[in-house]
């Protein structure tokens, strides 16, 4: 078997700073790059990608809209977030109702079920298992509807997750900056030491 990063030495390109480029996409920093076209250079910089930089402004922007609520608006969305949450569990509430008998009831199926080689065991209790799983995921007694809650609290709780979620995203970009700054660098100690062929 010929490896994706062997396989030009087999059609005659002995050049070692090409083979150990395309080498270095199997691992590490370049990791990224393992499943592009070998024609595509490797950049001297490597740039982060901008998703969660993009997310921290989509954050500060509801963020801002949040904190210029009045007290009518802070309680409509109050009111509405409350809405969803009561449907939400309403529905929560009739599949556990539905489901839990449903769920119980195929599971006793695939254990009464006689696989017809042992090599189909596993896909019994593979079967089994994701029974098993949804059933524990799936509440057994009903929850009851929550209380609303005043405009003033809600924006509050809205307020203060999605500084949460400001600090979280901005640490990730911070993060992958970072890593960008190490590869680019890794990238150019590794393109300095190969010969030029």
């Amino acid at each position: 078997m010929t490896f994706s990063c062997t396989y030009a030495i087999e059609n005659g390109d002995d050049s070692f700073r090409n083979y150990a480029l395309r080498s270095a996409r199997g691992m590490g920093y370049l990791i990224g790059y393992r499943e592009c076209a070998d024609n595509m250079v490797i950049p001297d910089v490597i740039e982060p990608d901008e998703a969660n930089a993009k997310k921290v402004e989509e954050l500060r922007a509801t963020l801002q809209e949040i904190e210029n609520w009045d007290e009518p608006e802070a309680q409509k969305q109050a009111d509405l977030h409350h809405e969803f949450l009561v449907s939400a569990i309403r529905r929560l509430n009739w599949l556990r109702r539905r489901a839990l008998p449903q769920f119980g009831g195929m599971l006793a199926k695939v254990q009464a079920w006689q696989p017809p080689t042992p090599e189909h065991d596993g896909f019994k209790k593979f079967m089994a298992e994701m029974l098993e799983h949804d059933l524990r995921s799936i509440p057994t007694e009903a929850e009851a509807d929550p209380s609303p809650i005043s405009g003033k609290e809600f924006k509050r709780q809205r307020m203060h997750h999605l500084k949460e979620d400001i600090v979280y995203y901005t640490d990730r970009h911070a993060q992958e900056v970072k890593f960008c700054q190490e590869a680019t660098k890794w990238v150019n100690q590794l393109r300095a030491s190969l010969p030029t062929e």
